[in-house]
């Protein structure tokens, strides 16, 4: 452990740090009681091109290769690229596992992480790679990926899906006519999945927003209504949906009104 104190030298007090190990059971115990722990010697600055120690502690250290090791086979470490110990590590600079004890290719070890960020973990069922933003799954052979569709995150079968597509349901009232926005559906071969799985074929009425424009309208002589992008014309293809195969029904258009005496709506 490290002892901080003061010490006086020409007058002048300063903060001195030493160091010290345990002998034995010394919790609460002061390091400067030779009863319990020892003090390091200071050697100052060295340089050796071998140095073997049982336990060390180091606050700062700059190296180009960290190796881990358990039974003197190599289990992980990180690297600079500029290796003699293991070989076959590509852009691979943070590891663990390892496909032998002489860490051979450290590229296909079971946890890997490359210069540019690129994370894989490998298992026996199945593989997760982060890249990109993208968290990628390959599962039995097919690859998944769960990245951002219109701002939201969402499955993708990467080895399938031809594209998605935003579709929304109608909610009624009484008085008003709104849409909400649901989940994307995946398109693959023109059959509609519920999402990027493609596990779940679409059933149902839904809506896919067509157009959304201003217009002008001419309420009565002399009475003219500026629509803005507020009280515009949304325009929605309405479709069925069976087993994932889309029939379209029409379009519905919600438009604003008015009266002398009501509010557009």
């Amino acid at each position: 452990m490290s002892y901080t104190h003061s010490v006086v030298a020409d007058g002048t007090s300063k903060n001195v740090t030493d160091f010290y190990v345990c002998k034995r059971q010394c919790t609460s115990i002061v390091p400067t009681n030779t009863d319990y722990w020892d003090k390091l010697s200071d050697m100052g600055p060295i340089y050796t091109d071998v140095l073997v120690a049982m336990k060390a502690y180091i606050k700062e250290l700059t190296a180009e290769e960290v190796i881990i090791t358990d039974n003197e086979n190599i289990v992980a470490g990180m690297t600079s690229g500029n290796s003699d110990k293991v070989s076959s590590q590509g852009n691979v600079r943070i590891w663990a596992g390892t496909n032998d004890k002489n860490a051979s290719n450290i590229a296909d070890a079971p946890f890997t992480v490359t210069d540019k960020g690129v994370l894989t973990c490998r298992g026996n069922d199945g593989n997760i790679v982060l890249k990109d933003g993208t968290i990628y799954f390959i599962v039995g052979g097919v690859q998944y990926k769960l990245g951002i569709t219109n701002g939201k995150p969402d499955w993708i079968n990467s080895a399938g899906a031809d594209s998605v597509e935003q579709w929304y349901t109608k909610i009624e009232t009484e008085h008003n006519v709104s849409f909400n926005a649901i989940d994307s559906f995946s398109i693959k071969d023109n059959i509609y999945y519920t999402n990027g799985t493609m596990s779940t074929m679409v059933n149902g009425t839904y809506y896919k927003r067509a157009s959304k424009m201003t217009c002008l309208y001419n309420i009565s002589e002399g009475i003219i209504f500026t629509f803005k992008n507020t009280f515009g014309i949304d325009i929605y293809t309405k479709a069925t949906f069976s087993n994932g195969i889309k029939t379209v029904e029409g379009a519905v258009a919600i438009s604003g009104y008015a009266t002398t005496t009501s509010t557009p709506t």
